[in-house]
């Protein structure tokens, strides 16, 4: 985690990365067929306690919160990287310094009605992300959901050799530093921690020429593109099997594919209550 966010850091000061993410976002809201949330959570209810963890500069607690008005709920966003936090956020809205790989503080305890998070557990590497799902599920209330968005990399004949490449480094990542690929295990940890009513589903996310929406190509090639050199970065810093020249050329490989044939890569949705 330290490297990758050294290499964001250090580039720009996340200056990409949160341009980066913020596509990322926009593709995959896309992809989820324009739905940010599958959990059948009340918004009617007034003033509901809603958690983004790991939600960088606050798009997705943004968006949502944009959606509900003039609903009065409370959102936090937490993350690592407080630079990137907006500097005069609504006073609905607390921004907060938080690692998933340490305890939540104990008045955030059993004190949220929505826990979200996408493609942030591999950031806790390296170990088991059991425990932070655990975690997460405890800051719900009683009748509280959580979703947890996460990346799958199942290997795909439609996908272009290069692209395959790159989920079989992250395969290897994940191997690794959390014991392997750990989407299809969500679901069994939310119904291990408590959790009832606890659903998944696999959405399959078309990148570059495969997106439908053509305004979106550009976001959808930069959303994987952009994150290969901090990758490497992790790759590079361990004992590997992958050739240096196959690694040296994938991002300019990566993004001809994308941009001539696209692909297809794939998350998992899974969502719980309390």
């Amino acid at each position: 985690m330290e490297r990758f966010l050294d290499h964001t850091k250090g580039l720009d000061n996340n200056q990409s990365e949160q341009q980066r993410l913020e596509g990322q976002h926009e593709v995959i809201i896309h992809a989820m067929g324009g739905k940010p949330l599958y959990t059948p959570i009340d918004f009617s209810k007034p003033k509901l306690r809603i958690l983004d963890s790991g939600g960088a500069n606050g798009r997705w607690i943004r968006d949502l919160r944009a959606s509900l008005l003039p609903a009065q709920h409370h959102y936090v966003c937490t993350d690592v990287v407080p630079s990137i936090f907006p500097s005069n956020p609504p006073d609905d809205t607390s921004y907060v310094v938080q690692d998933i790989r340490n305890p939540w503080p104990a008045e955030m305890q059993s004190s949220f009605d929505l826990v979200h998070e996408r493609f942030v557990i591999p950031g806790a590497a390296p170990g088991s992300p059991e425990p932070i799902v655990g975690r997460l599920c405890g800051l719900l209330k009683p009748g509280g959901w959580i979703q947890l968005v996460e990346m799958d990399f199942p290997a795909n004949e439609k996908n272009p050799p290069a692209f395959e490449t790159f989920f079989e480094i992250m395969r290897w990542v994940l191997e690794v530093g959390m014991g392997g690929i750990y989407g299809t295990k969500l679901k069994g940890w939310m119904q291990d921690a408590g959790l009832k009513n606890v659903e998944d589903t696999e959405i399959l996310i078309p990148l570059g020429e495969t997106i439908s929406d053509k305004s979106l190509k550009q976001k959808s090639i930069e959303s994987p593109c952009a994150a290969i050199a901090p990758i490497l970065a992790v790759v590079r810093a361990m004992p590997h099997p992958f050739k240096e020249e196959d690694l040296d050329t994938l991002e300019a490989r990566m993004r001809k594919e994308l941009n001539e044939v696209g692909a297809y890569g794939q998350c998992r949705v899974v969502w719980g209550q309390r």
